[in-house]
């Protein structure tokens, strides 16, 4: 399990306690029931995942596709 842990990214943008905020100048701001107003790349030692908070990267998948005559005997 802890190998489990070490793969997530711990920000508080995807923790549970915090609730991201718009900005106006693009910086990712969070407000936290523990820290208060922090940045969205901040973590504390409350930290709980939450998986519904990320976006998950998705593949690019080029697909190809072949021209094939269906008339041809």
């Amino acid at each position: 399990m802890s190998e489990r842990k070490e793969l997530i990214d711990r920000f508080c943008a995807f923790c549970e306690k915090g609730t991201p905020i718009p900005s106006s100048d693009g910086e990712s701001l969070v407000i936290c029931s523990k820290k208060g107003l922090v940045s969205g790349d901040y973590v504390c030692g409350a930290f709980i995942y939450d998986p519904l908070k990320r976006d998950p990267k998705r593949k690019n998948k080029e697909i190809e596709f072949e021209v094939v005559d269906i008339n041809e005997n």
